[in-house]
């Protein structure tokens, strides 16, 4: 597979999801459009029957740690976080029909850099069509039960976008100026010279932050910014949501894109992320 063309990161996976759509029959997954453009609503004539239907998804972006069983360096705080490989497969393997049927766009992503992403996760989505995001912490890279720089070049090689969790996995929330520089800069400046490209996307480690956190991910380059704050988001937003597997709660699509789309849902989730970015 080609590397990924610079600068429109999921662009061209999120065409083919939409064509699966369409595949799959569910008239409201529509069409997509492209990032940072919104067509109008268009009539469409299928079977006789005359609808109308949105040509532009959100997104709902999910976060997976470890896939498979934890081995013995993982922390018992991150254990929760792991999924049963078997779980995993199912999930993905149903996931573009429940996405379509939901008419949401389904985005994987994978914190911390674990072995288990290009193991596990890269060929099960390459084997489903489905985008994924990669956002490995630098100083772990090369460590025992983590990626390599090797690694790293083969999920880019595959179309995958990668982006920074940071270099210790610390949260950046009231980090001094210079610690928060080493996390969010220089752990860019590393996974650019592994791949020989721009990194325009981040991950908030825990999904803390404040004002001054996301005032240095504008101002070092990112185009994006990935948190722990679940919802669903817009194609083109730069602050972005996601929803957090663990073992001991329930994570169905359907039901995630059905209470992320309430009024009293996205009142609370606006508000918090209002009052973190003035802190």
């Amino acid at each position: 597979m080609a590397p990924r063309a610079l600068g429109r990161p999921i662009q061209a996976q999120s065409v083919r999801v939409g064509r699966r759509c369409r595949q799959l029959g569910r008239s409201s997954a529509g069409r997509l459009a492209a990032p940072h453009q919104v067509s109008p609503v268009a009539p469409v004539v299928r079977s006789g029957l005359s609808f109308r239907r949105p040509t532009m998804l959100t997104d709902l972006f999910v976060i997976f740690h470890g896939i498979g069983d934890p081995p013995a360096h993982i922390p018992a705080e991150e254990r929760p976080y792991w999924i049963p490989e078997q779980t995993f497969r199912a999930f993905i393997r149903d996931a573009n029909r429940a996405a379509c049927a939901a008419g949401v766009q389904i985005v994987p992503t994978f914190d911390d850099g674990n072995r288990s992403d290009v193991d596990i996760a890269a060929p099960v989505l390459v084997d489903s069509k489905l985008p994924g995001l990669f956002f490995p912490c630098t100083g772990r890279i090369g460590r025992k039960g983590y990626l390599t720089e090797a690694d790293l070049r083969t999920l880019n090689g595959h179309a995958f976008e990668i982006g920074s969790h940071g270099v210790d996995h610390v949260p950046w929330r009231r980090l001094d100026p210079d610690a928060l520089y080493h996390e969010i800069a220089h752990s860019k400046v590393v996974i650019e010279r592994i791949l020989g490209h721009d990194i325009t996307s981040a991950a908030l480690p825990f999904g803390y932050y404040d004002a001054a956190t996301l005032r240095l991910l504008r101002k070092s380059g990112y185009k994006a910014v990935y948190s722990s704050a679940p919802g669903i988001s817009p194609a083109d937003s730069w602050f972005r949501c996601r929803w957090c597997y663990r073992k001991d709660k329930r994570f169905d699509i359907q039901s995630i894109a059905r209470r992320s789309r309430t009024l009293g849902f996205r009142l609370v989730s606006e508000g918090k992320h209002f009052l973190k970015s003035l802190l």
